[in-house]
């Protein structure tokens, strides 16, 4: 057992399930008793050989938070699965590419934009300003409609002045308030004085000491006034509460006649407006009245310069008779064209004025229409204004209302709260028998809370409802107190009837011990020094008995340490004994062999490289390989069974090599091999049958290189003609061809052929 308890501390500290902890060699380390048959040897090997075990758990917890943290293969290869090819890719930008070709370029789209920016520059320039036009929108206005607009504003606003006084009207004023609270204070003074008089009373019960019964019924009475006096405060209210509500609706009213004076401001200075246009359309009807009468008058004095009729007649009588009738005539003519021609001028020049005084007028009345118009939207405005106004006077009393209902509700569950915390004390004062100084203490308390509140309702209803509540409770205690003080009479009638008498008396007292007796008990019995003493001791004891735990913990403790003792029984039953875990020992390996394998370790570490010699390589070699690959990217196919498609293109059936699939695409029984970079390549082709045909090679459909049996055709060889060399085995030598081409990116290749079906051939191409 003491084995046991020396273990099971150290136990707790370390985490049996992990496999790579040696907590119970550590154990068995810090024990002594199991150790004192064995040498300190084996001891100081275990602790060696425990701190590289946990050095090694340690590092390979390391390792496995980094492949937890690492990415499986399968993730990877499904992840690489999702991504896109290289040729695909390729494609794609290919057909980017190509679609960016055709599309129109920045310079243009810039130079495009430019000219419609100066277009709409310029229809902008021959348009009229903005200020103009509002200079044209405030003149326009008709003076009737204006005025019936303005007789509307002032109509609605002597309806909301009325709608405010009568708001005014119906809440309470500060006299109101002031008789409300000077009612509440009376009613609280007549419930202070009613309390005190309950206290009074209370308190003359406890001075003739009253059964528990009794003094129970009692604050079981005092309860109930307590409730009545709860559902009475529940209707009042805080002062303060009132005064702040009644400042808020100061407020609102000084924000509606501040609102009410804006409107009169804005009413006024549309007045001004449409008196000062009113103003300046006379003054250019007057204007032009004043040159209407002078041209008028101009035209009357040069008519009345001219001559009449008459006077003409007689002039030329006199001519006649002065001078011959030719000459006459002549004057005369002239004369009238004269006067002809000056009556055609000044009417023409009267025809002019009216027309342009007729453009005045009709300009000027199409500004008072335009005038009118603009005066018919800010009226609409100003009613907009006003229902805005109307809705957020409603809304603003609206939340006025909603504030007040949730402060009184506020109130009323405070109220409730220490109302309880009240009743919540005097029952603990009950259970305790609470003495004379604490109730009187308590009841100082409930006073000074019930004096500190106020009334809530501003109204008489509620006063008079709280008025006939408070009458019907006194009423109420009365009856209980009447009914009460009777019971207590009874109770005392029987009480003397239970008195001894005289002669019973003198018998119990003569039975009683005499001083004598009653010293030598008193001598016998402890001091009060003692008693005192008694007395701290057995609260010492009480407190000590309190702090202990009970019967049922201390019976479910043992239970509980029975439980775990057999679980660690059990435990130990499953580990190994000393001897065994010696035997293992003995088989692993020493420090001595630890200290050669690291050795050993260090010694390989030292002759391998570091890890930046090992990443410059790797870049080295990566460079290499990127130069090889870039001169080995070659591709090779073969074609076998003599079939053609179309009548003449040849389809590649084999591929039997392509270093760059990504650049060389090809597809089995396909006639054209798809080059996706552009750049110099070098081709080399050969077909074999025993007559030698005629071989085209095709770029994009387009033939760019012939071979035919001539020696002007087949360029790559030493003499200039070939000839037919056949084996057994099949045609040796055969129709061939090597050169370079220049290729654009996404080139087709194909191969056009025309000779013996029996025949094979191949393709290749290299990029350089």
């Amino acid at each position: 057992m003491a084995s046991i308890r020396s273990s099971s501390p150290n136990r707790s500290n370390y985490d049996i399930s992990d496999p790579l902890q040696p907590a119970i060699v550590e154990e068995l380390l810090k024990g002594q008793v199991e150790w004192r048959n064995i040498q300190d040897i084996i001891r100081v090997s275990f602790r060696a050989l425990t701190d590289t075990v946990k050095n090694q758990a340690q590092a390979i917890r390391d390792l496995e938070r980094i492949v937890s943290n690492k990415v499986s293969k399968s993730e990877f290869h499904s992840t690489l699965a999702q991504k896109l090819d290289y040729t695909d890719f390729s494609e794609n930008l290919a057909h980017v590419k190509a679609s960016l070709e055709n599309k129109t370029s920045r310079f243009e789209v810039e130079s495009l934009v430019l000219s419609k920016v100066n277009d709409i520059n310029y229809e902008l320039s021959n348009k009229a300003p903005i200020q103009q036009v509002i200079q044209l929108a405030e003149e326009r206005v008709q003076v009737k409609e204006f005025a019936t607009t303005v007789d509307d504003l002032y109509t609605k606003l002597d309806m909301v002045h009325e709608e405010i006084n009568h708001m005014l009207q119906i809440l309470p004023s500060q006299k109101d308030l002031n008789e409300v609270r000077d009612i509440s204070n009376l009613k609280i003074t007549e419930l202070a004085n009613t309390l005190r008089g309950i206290e009074e009373n209370h308190d003359e019960l406890i001075s003739k000491k009253l059964n528990r019964t009794e003094f129970e019924s009692a604050i079981a009475r005092k309860n109930e006034e307590i409730k009545s006096l709860h559902l009475a405060v529940e209707v009042k209210a805080e002062a303060e509460w009132t005064e702040t509500t009644f400042r808020e609706l100061k407020s609102l009213i000084c924000q509606g006649q501040k609102n009410y004076e804006a409107l009169q401001e804005e009413v006024k200075a549309l007045e001004d407006k449409n008196s000062e246009c009113w103003e300046a359309s006379q003054k250019q009807l007057e204007s032009l009245k004043n040159d209407f009468e002078t041209s008028h008058n101009e035209l009357s004095s040069n008519v009345a310069l001219k001559a009449d009729n008459k006077e003409l007649e007689k002039a030329i009588n006199l001519v006649h008779k002065k001078a011959d009738t030719d000459t006459m005539h002549e004057h005369f003519t002239i004369q009238r064209k004269q006067t002809n021609e000056s009556l055609n001028d000044k009417i023409s020049d009267v025809k002019t004025i009216l027309k342009r005084t007729e453009d005045g007028f009709l300009e000027r009345i199409k500004t008072y229409e335009d005038y009118s118009k603009q005066l018919e939207n800010s009226i609409k405005d100003a009613k907009h204004v006003l229902k805005m106004l109307e809705s957020e006077h409603k809304t603003v009393t609206k939340e006025t209302v909603s504030n007040f209902t949730k402060e009184l509700e506020d109130i009323r569950e405070d109220l409730k709260l220490e109302i309880n915390k009240v009743l919540k004390t005097i029952e603990d004062m009950n259970m305790e028998k609470a003495t004379k100084d604490e109730f009187k203490d308590i009841m100082g308390k409930v006073n000074q809370k019930i004096n500190g509140k106020a009334d809530i309702s501003d109204f008489d209803k509620s006063l008079q409802k709280s008025q006939k509540e408070l009458v019907a409770s006194f009423q109420t205690i009365r009856d209980d107190y009447k009914i009460y003080f009777t019971k207590l009479e009874n109770q005392m009638s029987a009480k003397f009837d239970q008195l001894v008498s005289r002669n019973e008396l003198r018998q119990a007292l003569s039975e009683k011990a005499d001083n004598s007796q009653v010293s030598r008990l008193i001598s016998t019995k402890l001091n009060l020094e003692e008693i005192v003493k008694l007395r701290s001791e057995i609260e010492v004891a009480l407190n000590e008995i309190r702090g202990k735990a009970t019967k049922n913990e201390l019976d479910s403790h043992v239970a509980s340490t029975k439980i775990a003792i057999e679980e660690i029984s059990k435990e130990l039953m499953s580990k190994a004994y000393i001897k065994d875990i010696c035997t293992l020992l003995d088989m692993k390996a020493s420090i001595d062999d630890v200290n050669s394998a690291l050795v050993e370790i260090h010694k390989e570490l030292d002759t391998k490289i570091s890890v930046q010699e090992h990443t410059m390589h790797l870049n080295e070699q990566q460079a290499l390989n990127s130069i090889l690959c870039s001169e080995n990217s070659v591709g090779r196919w073969i074609w076998r069974n003599g079939q053609l498609a179309n009548g003449f293109a040849v389809p590649w059936e084999i591929q039997c090599i392509n270093t760059s699939p990504d650049n060389f695409i090809w597809e089995i029984d396909a006639t054209n091999i798809l080059v996706v970079t552009p750049g110099l390549y070098e081709i080399t082709f050969g077909f074999y049958c025993k007559k030698k045909p005629t071989v085209q090679l095709l770029v994009n459909g387009e033939t760019i290189l012939s071979a035919v049996n001539n020696a002007s055709y087949v360029i790559h060889h030493s003499s200039g003609r070939l000839k037919n060399a056949s084996s057994s085995s099949g045609t040796i030598s055969g129709l061939t061809l090597i050169d370079f081409i220049a290729l654009p990116p996404r080139a087709k290749v194909s191969i056009s052929y025309n000779g013996d079906r029996n025949c094979e051939g191949f393709l290749s191409l290299r990029k350089l």
